[in-house]
């Protein structure tokens, strides 16, 4: 009787335990299903943008373009031993879930988690134009998604100085790319920084892709190549206009509204000779939309200029 009584007791512990492990594991789960949703639902959100480059994405080009002398110019930083990687999103406690504060170690990881999925999207063709192992592309993606989250905290930390934050963030960029210099090497990082800034082409090139395929005439994989070198050749040879980081530039929004009209029509000189007619015709109703777009934000910023000048 007392053997059956304490193996009855060694059985519900096994079953307490495993329980205990499922529900860890499921939590684990949750959160990197959650956070992949989200980065996915980023995405597509973005796809059935307009054809134009927006706001937004010239803003990350434009950090891109951030001044760096040269790669492996500065000593690179030291790394954590245990690097996070992609396939073992850190689990949440019960009480770290439950809480919203900024700072918690809850909301750090699932920042972190966030970000890293959304590189992963962004830069999901990267290694294999670049030839990387999965081992490779995982301490890459680690890398990003770490100087990411210290740019974003920099931003905040900085956020009522433009100045210092613009400086800030020109050292972090120095030292990220030293980074990638010490984890590549310097052909591979030069490659990589080139992938990068073609990034904003290649979003592009995606939503007139999503486009397209709604219509039932996807662009072709060598028509998708040849458009993102056009645009992204466009967007080195004439960048968009810099924002004052003093926020003192109060005619940016009309500036960067002219700059677009122009990019536009220049980015549809380029990539017309690539559309078959069905394609062409469904691009030129994009933009006569895209147009039209554009007429009522130039005439709502008119309203609010004229508004701000009546005393």
């Amino acid at each position: 009787m007392k053997n059956a009584t304490l193996s009855l007791l060694a059985v519900t512990a096994v079953f307490a335990g495993t329980s205990i492990y499922l529900a860890v594991e499921l939590g684990k789960t949750r959160d990197a299903l959650a956070a992949e949703t989200s980065a996915r639902a980023a995405l597509e959100m973005r796809a059935r943008q307009p054809e134009t480059q927006t706001f937004r994405e010239v803003t990350a080009a434009q950090a891109v373009r951030q001044p760096a002398p040269t790669l492996g110019s500065a000593p690179p930083p030291s790394l954590p031993d245990a690097a996070p990687t992609a396939n073992r999103p850190a689990g949440f406690k019960n009480d770290e879930r439950a809480t919203n504060d900024p700072k918690s170690a809850a909301m750090q990881r699932q920042r972190r988690l966030m970000q890293e999925a959304q590189l992963r999207q962004r830069y999901a063709d990267m290694p294999g134009e670049l030839g990387l192992d999965k081992a490779q592309a995982n301490k890459l993606f680690d890398l990003l998604a770490d100087s990411q989250v210290a740019a974003d905290n920099g931003r905040r930390t900085y956020a009522d100085d433009p100045i210092g934050s613009r400086s800030l963030a020109d050292a972090a960029r120095q030292e990220r790319d030293a980074s990638i210099t010490a984890l590549l090497g310097p052909d591979k990082a030069a490659e990589f920084l080139t992938f990068e800034k073609s990034i904003g082409a290649r979003m592009q090139v995606g939503r007139i892709d999503a486009q397209m395929t709604a219509a039932d005439i996807p662009l072709r994989d060598d028509q998708r190549k040849a458009m993102i070198v056009e645009i992204a050749a466009e967007q080195v040879e004439r960048p968009a206009p810099e924002r004052d980081p003093t926020g003192s530039d109060a005619d940016y929004q009309n500036r960067f509204l002219d700059w677009q009209a122009e990019y536009s029509k220049r980015v549809q000189a380029r990539v017309e000779p690539l559309l078959t007619a069905d394609q062409l015709a469904r691009y030129r109703e994009a933009v006569q939309v895209q147009d039209a777009r554009r007429a009522q934000q130039r005439a709502r910023a008119e309203q609010r200029r004229n508004a701000q000048q009546q005393p």
